[in-house]
């Protein structure tokens, strides 16, 4: 069994264990200077073709959270934490009493919910949260503005426009890092605007293993947690791909660390 299945596998079992160049008039100016952090690099707002529900056009950043280019990895964070860590694991997590059945932030408030939050620490019960508020928003707190980690739907809108014709979508592409290393990742272009995406495969973290699967896959959350028929509030939604499987959403143990990409309501 590979590592994507083990990784997945793990948060569905609940275990325990932490495993788990484009046309100016399609990107804004706002890529200069830094976030509101006074430290993070500001990364423009790309235009790929995607909306909201109300139809408003949903901007991507041009790089990971933490980068400075669209081949960088950037930073890693579990989900909803705002600083990198050494160790990734529901001991270390700041949403849980140490454990993934001991939540004290985010869990619905359905029967499945509640075997999931620490009676102890808050006995009024689940709070129903099921997605970032903008406190707990990393993107939104080092970026400012109308920035934002995405939403499921936004990751969803994503994902359906391949398939389109006016989209050219390379599955596993290198990049040039200028030190003579070539940077795997997907890349999404829209043929009639030249607006374009690079997610690297930057891997993700659990336990002290930072970066693990780097160069082979790529792991970015989102902003929801997995609610519904089958619903696990100590797991999350995020977008993924492997050197053997195209982008697409599953879910993970919300402890884990993986690399963000903003977003941006326009």
């Amino acid at each position: 069994m590979d590592m994507k299945k083990l990784f997945y596998i793990a948060a569905v079992a609940l275990s325990a264990f932490c495993l788990i160049s484009c046309k100016k008039d399609n990107i804004s100016s706002s890529g200069a200077g830094y976030g509101i952090d006074g430290r993070t690099p500001m990364p423009k707002a790309v235009d790929i073709g995607t909306v909201d529900k109300d139809g408003n056009p949903v901007l991507w950043a041009s790089f990971n959270l933490g980068a400075s280019k669209e081949y960088e990895y950037g930073n890693y964070y579990a989900w909803g934490e705002k600083e990198q860590k050494t160790f990734y694991s529901w001991g270390t997590y700041i949403f849980a009493n140490g454990s993934y059945n001991s939540l004290v932030k985010y869990c619905t408030t359905s029967q499945i919910g509640r075997g999931f939050w620490d009676t102890v620490a808050l006995p009024s019960g689940p709070d129903g949260l099921v997605t970032l508020e903008a406190v707990d928003d990393v993107a939104s707190d080092r970026l400012g503005g109308k920035w934002r980690t995405p939403l499921k739907d936004d990751w969803t809108a994503l994902l359906a426009l391949k398939g389109n014709e006016d989209y050219e979508w390379e599955e596993l592409v290198s990049v040039p890092d200028g030190n003579g290393n070539d940077i795997l990742g997907v890349r999404i272009t829209r043929k009639s605007t030249g607006a374009t995406l690079f997610f690297p495969a930057a891997g993700y973290c659990y336990d002290a293993r930072i970066g693990e699967g780097a160069g082979n896959d790529g792991n970015y959350w989102s902003s929801s947690i997995q609610t519904g028929v089958n619903e696990q509030p100590q797991a999350a939604i995020y977008a993924y791909f492997t050197n053997s499987s195209d982008l697409r959403t599953s879910i993970a143990a919300r402890c884990n660390g993986m690399s963000v990409r903003p977003v941006m309501t326009k």
